[in-house]
């Protein structure tokens, strides 16, 4: 899995999550006679783990996090991948990270059945946690994906969208696992309400920058984007993404200085490209 480390050039970020890449392979290794557990290895091959790292650097830029937190990205990185799985099966993609989407690879059936499956394995990793709202903040966070994706596919044959209709979709299926990947690591990290919410708006518009760059990134595949009942689209939705990053790093100034907020700070620069 290692090949999604080649983008990381900041040592510590590098040995984060060559530590992560063990700890999955560690936790897959336990299912290792499941009928899902190649076609997990299969669908988590590849990711740049962004979320996961979001929750790492929020977590040490607010201190020595008091529970281990990689259960807690392993948790989010799961969830993340199904929802990939379901996204390529219902917009009948062919490709994803340069292999054959899931779906293609394992049938449509078992690309339903891996999110029940995974669903225990996150249910598992939460339970370890003495902090109840680690599982708390994921159960909330999957309902508004859920919503996000529904009002998406239900919106599919709608000739125009609403910037509100658009908003919610991206608010819902992206932004809202952003925010909780920043939002657990505060929440480990601290009891400081102020920084716990700041860390989570921080998240929030970082996600909802994210996907707005990834909608103009590869405008031809997003149908809804094109959809938008707005002149000037992509002038309009340049306007928002640099509004929502500027939001994003005013929130994450207002966390402690540090070298990891630093460190942090520069990961989103090399993430969204602006």
């Amino acid at each position: 899995m290692f090949e999604n480390l080649l983008y990381l050039e900041d040592k510590f970020l590098f040995k984060r999550v060559s530590l992560f890449e063990k700890f999955i392979n560690k936790e897959l290794e336990k299912h290792k006679n499941s009928s899902f557990y190649e076609s997990l290895i299969y669908a988590l091959r590849g990711g740049k783990r962004l979320r996961p790292i979001i929750l790492f650097l929020t977590a040490e830029t607010l201190g020595i996090p008091k529970e281990d937190y990689y259960p807690a990205a392993f948790a989010i990185e799961l969830i993340h991948t199904v929802s990939l799985i379901h996204d390529d099966m219902l917009d009948r993609e062919i490709y994803r990270r340069g292999s054959k989407a899931y779906y293609l690879v394992y049938g449509e059936e078992q690309a339903i059945l891996v999110a029940d499956y995974t669903l225990s394995l996150v249910l598992e990793l939460t339970s370890r946690y003495k902090n109840k709202n680690v599982a708390l903040i994921l159960a909330d966070t999957v309902k508004a994906m859920s919503e996000g994706q529904l009002l998406e596919v239900k919106l599919r044959n709608e000739n125009e969208i609403k910037w509100e209709e658009y908003f919610k979709i991206i608010q819902n299926k992206t932004a809202s696992l952003f925010e909780a990947s920043s939002r657990i690591g505060a929440t480990l990290a601290t009891e400081n309400e102020f920084y716990i919410e700041t860390a989570s708006f921080f998240g929030r518009y970082l996600g909802l920058a994210y996907q707005i760059y990834d909608d103009l990134r590869d405008w031809d595949k997003k149908e809804y984007v094109q959809k938008l009942k707005i002149e000037n689209k992509k002038d309009f939705l340049n306007e928002k993404l640099s509004m929502y990053l500027d939001l994003s790093k005013r929130a994450l100034n207002k966390l402690p200085q540090n070298n990891i907020r630093n460190i942090l700070e520069g990961f989103i620069d090399l993430v969204i490209k602006t």
